[in-house]
């Protein structure tokens, strides 16, 4: 599909429907009265065809077609359509014209487009990856949105090498999100809880991950319960028996060890022998993308799995 140069002006959209699917194709307003098809239409699914229709709306009426009770955490149906086209579903991925959409629906004033722009120019949908400019309008709608803390705190993980200090605060920040419910940030909060042991508050945050949107947390969820429902008990002692005489006369005459010796040897044997969820051979997973929970779960599921 060709792609679409970022000088012409304004996105309009234009959708055919019949029989459960539809041709689209952008329009583009190249001057007042004067229109231009964008070539290369594609059959499209019943869903991301009644989105073209629903971002049409939107776009004649210069802002938000959903009604006034939609919740802000929702992206506008404009904003919807930039992530159908930057994740390619159930239409072939065309990341300029994603970041086309996405611009027009934050100049009518989605947060969430904001958003979803700075992780697109972060990204390099535009060109050149540019994370500052994208850093600079995250950190601004970081007070108001538990995604743009997450993001902030992600793109500062995948920047490099980091201070211990760092660390604790990117932590704190994804921690700050999932509190405020993100998925994103729930599901890292999942995967860090069951690294080290702590089964039933990652199951609890995959829960919650999950029923907010998350693909990867749904599958970490079944992954988790399957292997807690196999959990094994570790044994409270283990008896040993020496059957050579000069072993056991050896161990009978060995002084018994120090204090700090013995605590240190109980914590080792307590490590070794410590329960733990039956390997399934699975590994626990991350969203493709830190916006794919944000389209409802008819369009997620026409996206392509990373």
């Amino acid at each position: 599909m060709a792609r679409l140069p970022s000088c012409l002006g304004v996105v309009v959209l234009s959708v055919m429907v019949a029989a459960g699917s539809a041709r689209a194709g952008v329009v583009l307003e190249t001057a007042p009265g004067q229109l231009a098809t964008q070539p290369g239409a594609q059959d499209i699914a019943e869903p991301v065809a009644a989105l073209h229709m629903q971002a049409r709306a939107q776009w004649q009426s210069g802002g938000s077609s959903q009604p006034s009770s939609q919740p802000s955490s929702q992206p506008s149906s404009l904003t919807a359509l930039g992530l159908v086209y930057l994740h390619g579903c159930g239409v072939v991925r065309d990341v300029m014209r994603a970041a086309q959409l996405l611009q027009q629906s934050a100049a009518q004033g989605d947060p969430l487009a904001r958003i979803a722009r700075a992780w697109c120019v972060a990204d390099g949908c535009d060109g050149r990856p540019d994370r500052e400019a994208a850093l600079a309008t995250i950190d601004q709608l970081a007070t108001d949105s538990p995604r743009a803390v997450y993001l902030k705190a992600l793109l500062a993980r995948e920047a490099g090498s980091r201070s211990l200090a760092q660390t604790r605060h990117i932590r704190a920040a994804i921690d700050a999100a999932a509190d405020r419910g993100d998925a994103q940030a729930l599901n890292e909060r999942g995967i860090e809880a069951w690294e080290r042991g702590a089964s039933e508050q990652a199951i609890e945050a995959f829960r919650r991950a999950a029923a907010a949107g998350s693909p990867a947390a749904r599958r970490n969820l079944e992954r988790t319960n399957r292997a807690d429902a196999a959990f094994v008990p570790a044994p409270s002692r283990v008896d040993v028996t020496v059957t050579d005489p000069k072993l056991a006369a050896m161990l009978a005459t060995t002084p018994a060890p120090a204090d700090e010796d013995a605590e240190r040897l109980r914590r080792f044997a307590e490590s070794a022998l410590a329960a733990r969820p039956v390997d399934t051979g699975s590994i626990l997973e991350r969203d493709g993308s830190p916006l794919i929970d944000l389209l409802e779960p008819d369009l997620r599921e026409r996206c392509p799995r990373d």
